[in-house]
């Protein structure tokens, strides 16, 4: 098992440096729907977060990378990678 593993929520799990998606249906962050970022870190408070660097998107964070349950992001599909 790799050390870099951030985090593991039924299938969804995350590595640092992994593309991800965010999903829909997030009413506080509906401009940050369908982009892509890279996974930067994870975060453990009251859960757990990952947090997603997004190209010129940055959050107000001294590393500018947003807070995501696992469960909102999902990993970029080849397609989809290539096109970006």
């Amino acid at each position: 098992m790799s050390n870099d593993r951030i985090g593991a929520m039924s299938d969804n799990e995350f590595h640092l440096n992994d593309q991800v998606e965010v999903l829909p249906g997030l009413p506080a962050v509906t401009e940050l729907e369908g982009r892509t970022g890279i996974v930067i870190g994870v975060e453990h408070s009251s859960r757990l977060w990952v947090i997603v660097l997004i190209d010129k998107k940055f959050s107000g964070r001294p590393d500018r990378g947003w807070l995501f349950a696992p469960d909102a992001i999902r990993h970029v599909t080849a397609e989809k990678a290539q096109a970006a």
